[in-house]
Protein backbone atom coordinates (compact mmCIF):
# COMPACT_ATOMS: atom_id res chain seq x y z
CA UNK A 1 0.00 0.00 0.00
CA UNK A 2 1.46 3.45 -0.85
CA UNK A 3 2.23 6.17 1.39
CA UNK A 4 1.09 9.67 0.94
CA UNK A 5 1.80 12.29 2.45
CA UNK A 6 -0.84 14.20 4.46
CA UNK A 7 1.52 16.78 6.69
CA UNK A 8 4.30 19.41 5.42
CA UNK A 9 2.33 20.50 2.33
CA UNK A 10 0.89 23.54 0.93
CA UNK A 11 -2.49 23.94 -0.93
CA UNK A 12 -3.34 26.61 -3.09
CA UNK A 13 -6.62 27.05 -4.78
CA UNK A 14 -6.93 29.39 -7.96
CA UNK A 15 -8.45 32.79 -6.36
CA UNK A 16 -9.06 34.32 -9.46
CA UNK A 17 -11.08 31.73 -10.60
CA UNK A 18 -13.11 31.76 -7.81
CA UNK A 19 -13.92 35.50 -7.35
CA UNK A 20 -14.44 35.27 -11.25
CA UNK A 21 -17.63 32.55 -10.88
CA UNK A 22 -18.87 34.13 -8.09
CA UNK A 23 -19.11 36.99 -9.94
CA UNK A 24 -20.79 35.41 -12.49
CA UNK A 25 -23.25 33.37 -10.37
CA UNK A 26 -23.89 36.71 -8.63
CA UNK A 27 -24.86 38.69 -12.09
CA UNK A 28 -27.05 35.87 -13.01
CA UNK A 29 -29.00 36.41 -9.90
CA UNK A 30 -29.44 39.79 -10.67
CA UNK A 31 -30.34 38.76 -13.86
CA UNK A 32 -27.50 39.96 -16.09
CA UNK A 33 -27.00 37.06 -18.65
CA UNK A 34 -24.13 39.62 -20.27
CA UNK A 35 -21.01 36.80 -19.54
CA UNK A 36 -23.12 34.10 -21.12
CA UNK A 37 -22.34 35.75 -24.82
CA UNK A 38 -18.97 34.21 -23.63
CA UNK A 39 -19.74 31.03 -22.74
CA UNK A 40 -21.75 30.97 -26.02
CA UNK A 41 -19.11 31.51 -29.03
CA UNK A 42 -16.86 29.32 -26.43
CA UNK A 43 -18.71 26.31 -27.04
CA UNK A 44 -20.71 27.25 -30.40
CA UNK A 45 -18.40 27.41 -33.54
CA UNK A 46 -20.38 28.66 -36.52
CA UNK A 47 -20.39 30.75 -39.17
CA UNK A 48 -23.91 32.04 -38.54
CA UNK A 49 -24.89 34.39 -35.92
CA UNK A 50 -26.33 32.34 -33.11
CA UNK A 51 -28.64 34.01 -30.99
CA UNK A 52 -28.67 34.40 -27.03
CA UNK A 53 -31.88 32.83 -25.36
CA UNK A 54 -31.15 33.11 -21.78
CA UNK A 55 -33.13 31.28 -19.10
CA UNK A 56 -33.18 32.65 -15.22
CA UNK A 57 -32.17 29.32 -14.11
CA UNK A 58 -30.45 30.91 -10.69
CA UNK A 59 -33.62 33.04 -10.40
CA UNK A 60 -35.84 30.58 -10.30
CA UNK A 61 -34.00 28.32 -7.53
CA UNK A 62 -33.31 31.67 -5.67
CA UNK A 63 -36.61 32.00 -5.13
CA UNK A 64 -37.63 28.79 -4.92
CA UNK A 65 -34.90 28.17 -1.56
CA UNK A 66 -34.90 31.57 0.02
CA UNK A 67 -38.19 31.47 1.20
CA UNK A 68 -37.80 32.55 5.28
CA UNK A 69 -37.83 36.23 4.80
CA UNK A 70 -40.94 36.53 1.87
CA UNK A 71 -43.21 37.02 4.69
CA UNK A 72 -41.93 39.18 7.87
CA UNK A 73 -40.25 36.97 10.44
CA UNK A 74 -41.84 37.15 14.12
CA UNK A 75 -38.95 38.28 16.50
CA UNK A 76 -38.55 38.24 20.21
CA UNK A 77 -35.89 40.02 21.91
CA UNK A 78 -35.19 38.79 25.10
CA UNK A 79 -32.94 39.43 27.95
CA UNK A 80 -32.97 43.57 27.92
CA UNK A 81 -36.16 44.16 28.95
CA UNK A 82 -39.18 45.26 27.13
CA UNK A 83 -39.10 49.06 26.46
CA UNK A 84 -35.37 48.26 25.11
CA UNK A 85 -37.03 45.24 23.10
CA UNK A 86 -39.52 47.52 21.71
CA UNK A 87 -36.71 50.24 20.72
CA UNK A 88 -34.38 47.01 19.13
CA UNK A 89 -37.78 46.18 17.36
CA UNK A 90 -38.67 49.71 15.97
CA UNK A 91 -34.70 49.64 14.75
CA UNK A 92 -35.24 46.56 12.88
CA UNK A 93 -38.61 47.84 11.36
CA UNK A 94 -36.88 51.29 10.17
CA UNK A 95 -33.81 49.94 8.65
CA UNK A 96 -36.13 47.23 6.67
CA UNK A 97 -33.93 43.80 8.10
CA UNK A 98 -36.22 41.62 6.51
CA UNK A 99 -35.70 42.93 3.51
CA UNK A 100 -31.99 42.92 3.51
CA UNK A 101 -31.93 39.80 5.16
CA UNK A 102 -34.40 38.23 2.18
CA UNK A 103 -31.54 39.45 -0.34
CA UNK A 104 -28.86 37.40 2.06
CA UNK A 105 -30.38 34.40 2.04
CA UNK A 106 -31.04 34.22 -2.00
CA UNK A 107 -27.12 35.60 -2.38
CA UNK A 108 -26.44 32.38 0.18
CA UNK A 109 -27.99 30.24 -2.24
CA UNK A 110 -25.93 30.96 -5.30
CA UNK A 111 -22.33 31.81 -3.01
CA UNK A 112 -23.28 29.53 -0.10
CA UNK A 113 -21.12 32.23 1.82
CA UNK A 114 -21.93 35.74 2.57
CA UNK A 115 -20.22 38.72 4.87
CA UNK A 116 -22.39 41.33 6.49
CA UNK A 117 -22.24 44.82 7.74
CA UNK A 118 -24.06 46.93 9.51
CA UNK A 119 -23.51 50.83 9.46
CA UNK A 120 -24.89 53.32 11.75
CA UNK A 121 -27.59 55.39 9.94
CA UNK A 122 -30.04 58.63 10.15
CA UNK A 123 -33.15 58.57 11.81
CA UNK A 124 -32.84 55.96 14.43
CA UNK A 125 -31.86 53.41 11.67
CA UNK A 126 -28.49 51.10 10.33
CA UNK A 127 -27.86 49.65 6.85
CA UNK A 128 -26.60 46.65 6.43
CA UNK A 129 -24.59 45.32 3.43
CA UNK A 130 -24.33 42.06 2.69
CA UNK A 131 -20.92 41.17 0.30
CA UNK A 132 -20.69 37.63 -1.56
CA UNK A 133 -17.00 35.95 -1.94
CA UNK A 134 -15.53 38.18 -5.21
CA UNK A 135 -15.77 41.23 -2.83
CA UNK A 136 -14.23 39.80 0.40
CA UNK A 137 -10.68 38.87 1.43
CA UNK A 138 -10.19 37.10 5.07
CA UNK A 139 -7.05 36.90 6.48
CA UNK A 140 -6.93 34.49 9.91
CA UNK A 141 -4.89 34.00 12.73
CA UNK A 142 -6.39 30.78 13.60
CA UNK A 143 -7.23 28.91 10.77
CA UNK A 144 -9.73 26.61 12.31
CA UNK A 145 -11.97 28.80 13.96
CA UNK A 146 -15.37 29.49 11.57
CA UNK A 147 -16.28 33.16 12.91
CA UNK A 148 -15.70 35.24 10.73
CA UNK A 149 -15.78 38.00 13.88
CA UNK A 150 -12.64 36.37 14.92
CA UNK A 151 -10.60 36.84 11.62
CA UNK A 152 -7.73 39.22 12.45
CA UNK A 153 -8.20 41.36 9.29
CA UNK A 154 -11.24 41.74 6.40
CA UNK A 155 -11.23 43.29 3.27
CA UNK A 156 -14.52 44.48 1.55
CA UNK A 157 -14.57 45.36 -2.15
CA UNK A 158 -17.00 48.81 -2.26
CA UNK A 159 -18.10 51.18 -4.62
CA UNK A 160 -16.05 55.13 -4.05
CA UNK A 161 -17.06 56.95 -7.04
CA UNK A 162 -19.15 57.02 -10.12
CA UNK A 163 -18.43 59.33 -13.14
CA UNK A 164 -21.28 58.39 -15.72
CA UNK A 165 -21.51 54.75 -16.15
CA UNK A 166 -18.44 54.00 -14.58
CA UNK A 167 -18.21 53.06 -10.56
CA UNK A 168 -14.62 53.01 -9.11
CA UNK A 169 -14.12 50.40 -6.16
CA UNK A 170 -11.89 50.96 -3.25
CA UNK A 171 -11.18 48.93 0.01
CA UNK A 172 -12.91 48.58 3.56
CA UNK A 173 -11.19 47.26 6.07
CA UNK A 174 -11.61 45.65 9.40
CA UNK A 175 -9.98 44.59 11.92
CA UNK A 176 -10.25 44.03 15.54
CA UNK A 177 -9.31 47.55 16.38
CA UNK A 178 -9.04 49.46 13.14
CA UNK A 179 -12.28 50.09 10.38
CA UNK A 180 -11.81 52.32 7.72
CA UNK A 181 -12.42 52.93 3.93
CA UNK A 182 -9.27 53.75 1.95
CA UNK A 183 -9.08 56.47 -0.46
CA UNK A 184 -7.66 55.99 -3.84
CA UNK A 185 -5.31 58.86 -2.24
CA UNK A 186 -3.99 56.70 0.63
CA UNK A 187 -6.50 58.65 2.89
CA UNK A 188 -8.53 56.44 5.40
CA UNK A 189 -11.73 57.92 6.37
CA UNK A 190 -13.44 56.28 9.98
CA UNK A 191 -16.37 53.89 9.47
CA UNK A 192 -17.31 54.56 12.93
CA UNK A 193 -17.45 58.12 14.33
CA UNK A 194 -14.29 60.31 13.62
CA UNK A 195 -11.49 57.85 14.64
CA UNK A 196 -10.76 54.80 12.74
CA UNK A 197 -10.13 53.08 16.03
CA UNK A 198 -13.68 51.59 17.15
CA UNK A 199 -13.20 50.25 20.12
CA UNK A 200 -16.08 47.35 19.80
CA UNK A 201 -13.57 44.67 21.35
CA UNK A 202 -13.91 42.76 18.12
CA UNK A 203 -13.95 42.84 14.31
CA UNK A 204 -17.66 44.13 13.79
CA UNK A 205 -18.86 42.27 11.14
CA UNK A 206 -20.46 38.63 10.71
CA UNK A 207 -20.68 35.77 8.48
CA UNK A 208 -22.59 33.04 7.45
CA UNK A 209 -21.76 29.81 5.27
CA UNK A 210 -24.56 27.45 3.97
CA UNK A 211 -21.36 24.67 4.12
CA UNK A 212 -18.14 24.70 5.80
CA UNK A 213 -14.98 25.31 3.72
CA UNK A 214 -12.03 23.01 3.14
CA UNK A 215 -9.98 23.63 6.56
CA UNK A 216 -7.33 26.87 6.27
CA UNK A 217 -10.57 28.52 3.76
CA UNK A 218 -13.16 30.81 5.43
CA UNK A 219 -15.22 30.66 1.81
CA UNK A 220 -16.74 27.27 0.64
CA UNK A 221 -16.44 27.22 -2.66
CA UNK A 222 -19.97 28.29 -4.20
CA UNK A 223 -22.89 27.00 -5.51
CA UNK A 224 -20.79 25.39 -8.91
CA UNK A 225 -23.34 22.81 -9.79
CA UNK A 226 -25.89 25.67 -10.07
CA UNK A 227 -23.88 28.03 -11.99
CA UNK A 228 -23.09 25.12 -14.56
CA UNK A 229 -26.42 24.22 -15.04
CA UNK A 230 -27.52 27.52 -15.53
CA UNK A 231 -24.96 28.29 -17.93
CA UNK A 232 -25.68 24.71 -19.95
CA UNK A 233 -29.42 25.65 -20.03
CA UNK A 234 -29.05 28.89 -21.56
CA UNK A 235 -26.53 27.39 -24.42
CA UNK A 236 -28.74 24.36 -24.86
CA UNK A 237 -31.87 26.52 -25.18
CA UNK A 238 -29.72 28.84 -27.28
CA UNK A 239 -28.64 26.12 -29.47
CA UNK A 240 -32.48 24.34 -30.16
CA UNK A 241 -33.86 27.84 -31.48
CA UNK A 242 -30.94 28.13 -33.54
CA UNK A 243 -31.48 24.83 -34.79
CA UNK A 244 -34.95 25.17 -35.53
CA UNK A 245 -34.45 28.82 -36.79
CA UNK A 246 -32.32 27.44 -39.55
CA UNK A 247 -33.72 23.21 -40.37
CA UNK A 248 -37.50 23.84 -39.78
CA UNK A 249 -38.93 26.18 -42.33
CA UNK A 250 -39.20 24.52 -45.87
CA UNK A 251 -36.29 24.47 -48.46
CA UNK A 252 -36.96 24.96 -52.00
CA UNK A 253 -35.58 22.27 -54.28
CA UNK A 254 -35.59 23.17 -57.83
CA UNK A 255 -34.37 19.66 -60.15
CA UNK A 256 -34.29 18.58 -63.85
CA UNK A 257 -32.21 19.72 -66.90
CA UNK A 258 -30.86 23.31 -66.74
CA UNK A 259 -31.57 24.06 -62.99
CA UNK A 260 -28.58 25.15 -62.22
CA UNK A 261 -28.74 27.92 -65.08
CA UNK A 262 -32.26 29.02 -63.85
CA UNK A 263 -31.66 29.12 -60.16
CA UNK A 264 -29.04 31.85 -61.47
CA UNK A 265 -32.28 34.21 -62.07
CA UNK A 266 -34.32 32.67 -59.62
CA UNK A 267 -34.31 34.24 -55.69
CA UNK A 268 -34.85 32.19 -52.89
CA UNK A 269 -35.08 32.02 -49.13
CA UNK A 270 -34.61 32.04 -46.26
CA UNK A 271 -31.74 30.69 -46.54
CA UNK A 272 -30.57 28.95 -49.86
CA UNK A 273 -31.91 26.98 -52.71
CA UNK A 274 -31.26 23.31 -53.07
CA UNK A 275 -30.27 22.02 -56.47
CA UNK A 276 -30.06 19.01 -57.59
CA UNK A 277 -28.76 18.22 -61.51
CA UNK A 278 -30.71 15.63 -63.67
CA UNK A 279 -29.84 13.72 -66.97
CA UNK A 280 -32.36 14.06 -69.70
CA UNK A 281 -34.19 16.58 -71.22
CA UNK A 282 -37.06 16.68 -69.12
CA UNK A 283 -38.91 19.92 -67.11
CA UNK A 284 -38.03 21.58 -63.87
CA UNK A 285 -39.60 20.08 -61.09
CA UNK A 286 -40.09 22.60 -58.12
CA UNK A 287 -40.62 21.11 -54.72
CA UNK A 288 -40.26 22.23 -50.66
CA UNK A 289 -38.66 19.91 -48.25
CA UNK A 290 -38.92 19.88 -45.08
CA UNK A 291 -36.28 19.01 -42.74
CA UNK A 292 -36.72 16.91 -39.13
CA UNK A 293 -34.55 17.95 -36.33
CA UNK A 294 -34.67 15.81 -33.45
CA UNK A 295 -35.10 18.95 -31.01
CA UNK A 296 -37.17 16.20 -28.96
CA UNK A 297 -34.27 14.47 -27.68
CA UNK A 298 -32.26 17.84 -26.97
CA UNK A 299 -35.64 18.97 -25.00
CA UNK A 300 -36.18 15.38 -23.11
CA UNK A 301 -31.86 15.75 -22.50
CA UNK A 302 -32.28 18.91 -20.67
CA UNK A 303 -35.26 18.25 -18.65
CA UNK A 304 -33.42 15.10 -17.51
CA UNK A 305 -30.99 17.55 -16.45
CA UNK A 306 -32.97 20.05 -14.98
CA UNK A 307 -34.85 17.09 -13.23
CA UNK A 308 -31.80 15.90 -11.72
CA UNK A 309 -30.47 18.96 -10.57
CA UNK A 310 -33.79 19.42 -8.59
CA UNK A 311 -33.14 16.53 -6.73
CA UNK A 312 -30.11 17.15 -5.73
CA UNK A 313 -30.42 20.39 -4.26
CA UNK A 314 -33.97 19.63 -2.11
CA UNK A 315 -35.95 21.88 -4.71
CA UNK A 316 -39.33 21.60 -4.38
CA UNK A 317 -40.89 18.60 -7.38
CA UNK A 318 -41.48 20.34 -9.96
CA UNK A 319 -39.88 23.95 -9.41
CA UNK A 320 -37.68 23.44 -12.45
CA UNK A 321 -39.16 20.17 -14.50
CA UNK A 322 -41.87 17.77 -14.75
CA UNK A 323 -42.47 16.46 -11.00
CA UNK A 324 -42.18 12.51 -11.10
CA UNK A 325 -44.20 11.57 -8.26
CA UNK A 326 -47.76 10.13 -9.82
CA UNK A 327 -49.75 9.80 -6.74
CA UNK A 328 -50.01 11.75 -3.36
CA UNK A 329 -48.16 9.82 -1.34
CA UNK A 330 -45.01 9.41 -4.53
CA UNK A 331 -45.37 13.80 -4.24
CA UNK A 332 -45.17 13.86 -0.21
CA UNK A 333 -41.67 11.36 -0.41
CA UNK A 334 -40.34 13.82 -3.33
CA UNK A 335 -41.03 16.81 -0.58
CA UNK A 336 -39.06 14.99 2.15
CA UNK A 337 -35.77 16.70 1.39
CA UNK A 338 -37.41 19.93 0.53
CA UNK A 339 -38.98 20.04 4.00
CA UNK A 340 -35.32 18.39 5.95
CA UNK A 341 -33.54 21.15 4.01
CA UNK A 342 -35.59 23.94 5.50
CA UNK A 343 -35.38 22.75 8.63
CA UNK A 344 -31.59 22.82 8.09
CA UNK A 345 -31.51 26.42 6.95
CA UNK A 346 -33.93 27.55 10.02
CA UNK A 347 -31.17 26.74 12.43
CA UNK A 348 -28.26 28.13 10.04
CA UNK A 349 -30.44 31.78 10.52
CA UNK A 350 -31.72 31.17 13.57
CA UNK A 351 -27.87 31.59 14.44
CA UNK A 352 -27.46 33.92 12.33
CA UNK A 353 -30.20 36.36 13.31
CA UNK A 354 -28.36 36.17 16.54
CA UNK A 355 -25.04 37.14 15.52
CA UNK A 356 -26.58 40.07 13.63
CA UNK A 357 -28.81 41.51 16.60
CA UNK A 358 -25.77 41.43 18.92
CA UNK A 359 -24.01 43.34 16.01
CA UNK A 360 -26.84 46.21 15.25
CA UNK A 361 -27.01 46.89 19.09
CA UNK A 362 -23.44 47.42 18.80
CA UNK A 363 -22.73 49.75 16.40
CA UNK A 364 -27.04 50.79 16.35
CA UNK A 365 -28.49 53.69 17.91
CA UNK A 366 -27.49 53.10 21.45
CA UNK A 367 -30.94 51.60 23.38
CA UNK A 368 -29.21 49.15 25.89
CA UNK A 369 -27.85 49.38 29.16
CA UNK A 370 -24.09 49.32 29.06
CA UNK A 371 -22.95 45.29 29.52
CA UNK A 372 -26.56 43.87 27.94
CA UNK A 373 -26.13 41.36 25.16
CA UNK A 374 -29.98 41.07 23.34
CA UNK A 375 -31.25 37.49 22.72
CA UNK A 376 -33.06 36.56 19.72
CA UNK A 377 -36.26 34.17 18.88
CA UNK A 378 -37.05 34.13 15.07
CA UNK A 379 -40.31 32.62 14.17
CA UNK A 380 -40.56 32.54 10.92
CA UNK A 381 -43.82 32.44 8.66
CA UNK A 382 -43.49 30.55 5.05
CA UNK A 383 -46.02 31.11 2.56
CA UNK A 384 -48.07 28.12 2.12
CA UNK A 385 -50.65 27.16 -0.18
CA UNK A 386 -54.40 27.44 -0.01
CA UNK A 387 -56.09 24.52 1.99
CA UNK A 388 -59.76 23.47 2.62
CA UNK A 389 -61.16 26.95 4.80
CA UNK A 390 -63.16 24.73 6.94
CA UNK A 391 -61.26 21.42 7.36
CA UNK A 392 -58.41 24.27 8.08
CA UNK A 393 -60.87 26.17 11.15
CA UNK A 394 -61.60 22.51 12.23
CA UNK A 395 -58.04 21.46 12.70
CA UNK A 396 -57.25 24.88 14.28
CA UNK A 397 -60.34 24.48 16.79
CA UNK A 398 -58.88 21.47 17.66
CA UNK A 399 -55.35 22.48 18.38
CA UNK A 400 -56.83 25.46 20.38
CA UNK A 401 -58.70 23.01 22.59
CA UNK A 402 -56.24 20.45 23.36
CA UNK A 403 -53.39 23.26 24.25
CA UNK A 404 -51.13 22.49 21.39
CA UNK A 405 -52.03 25.85 19.51
CA UNK A 406 -53.46 29.48 20.42
CA UNK A 407 -55.60 32.05 18.80
CA UNK A 408 -52.77 34.68 19.91
CA UNK A 409 -50.12 32.08 18.09
CA UNK A 410 -51.73 32.02 15.12
CA UNK A 411 -52.23 35.15 14.26
CA UNK A 412 -48.71 35.91 15.29
CA UNK A 413 -47.43 33.87 12.70
CA UNK A 414 -50.32 33.93 10.20
CA UNK A 415 -49.56 37.75 10.31
CA UNK A 416 -46.27 37.96 11.27
CA UNK A 417 -46.70 40.51 13.86
CA UNK A 418 -45.20 40.38 17.26
CA UNK A 419 -47.66 38.53 20.02
CA UNK A 420 -48.58 41.23 22.23
CA UNK A 421 -49.83 42.89 18.77
CA UNK A 422 -51.54 39.80 17.65
CA UNK A 423 -53.09 39.58 21.48
CA UNK A 424 -54.60 43.28 20.56
CA UNK A 425 -55.95 41.88 17.24
CA UNK A 426 -57.36 38.65 18.69
CA UNK A 427 -59.14 40.83 21.65
CA UNK A 428 -60.13 43.35 19.24
CA UNK A 429 -62.24 41.16 16.77
CA UNK A 430 -63.93 39.12 19.67
CA UNK A 431 -65.56 42.19 20.90
CA UNK A 432 -66.24 43.16 16.97
CA UNK A 433 -67.83 39.50 16.96
CA UNK A 434 -69.85 39.90 20.35
CA UNK A 435 -71.08 43.45 18.89
CA UNK A 436 -72.27 41.83 15.78
CA UNK A 437 -73.88 38.80 17.71
CA UNK A 438 -75.98 40.83 20.30
CA UNK A 439 -77.42 42.96 17.09
CA UNK A 440 -78.22 39.80 15.08
CA UNK A 441 -79.38 37.91 18.14
CA UNK A 442 -83.38 38.58 17.36
CA UNK A 443 -82.31 37.43 13.43
CA UNK A 444 -82.22 33.84 12.46
CA UNK A 445 -78.11 34.13 11.29
CA UNK A 446 -77.90 29.97 11.24
CA UNK A 447 -78.05 29.14 7.03
CA UNK A 448 -77.69 26.06 7.68
CA UNK A 449 -80.67 25.27 10.14
CA UNK A 450 -82.83 27.68 8.36
CA UNK A 451 -82.08 25.80 4.98
CA UNK A 452 -83.22 22.15 6.55
CA UNK A 453 -86.30 23.07 8.65
CA UNK A 454 -87.95 24.77 5.08
CA UNK A 455 -86.64 21.19 3.55
CA UNK A 456 -88.95 19.54 6.26
CA UNK A 457 -85.48 18.31 8.19
CA UNK A 458 -84.83 19.92 11.73
CA UNK A 459 -87.53 21.23 13.51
Amino acid sequence: MGYYRIFDETEARDGQSFRDDSLQVEELRLGDFSSMINELSQLIKSNDNISLRPVPIVSGVREALARLYVKRPTRTFRGIGGPAGRALAEIYKRSKIDRALLEIHQKLVAQNSVIVEVLPSTGGRVHVASYCPFEFEVERGNLTNAEISDATRVTLRVPLQQSGDSVYFGRRVYTRELAYTELPSGDRIPVFGDDIAHNLGRLPLVGIRATDGRKGWWAPPINEALLQIAIGTTIAVSDIEHICRNQCHGRQVLTGAGARSAARSMRSGPRELWIFESDGDGNLDFDIKHTKPEVEKYLKAIEGMLEMFERFSHLTPGSLSKSSGITGAAKDRERVSVLEESERTRTLFEDFEQDLAELIAAVGPSVLAAGTVPEVDVRYHLVQAPDNTLQGAQARAIDFAQGIDSAVEYVSRAEGIQAKDAQERVVRRLEMFKDWAEKTQAQDIQGMDKTARAQGGAP
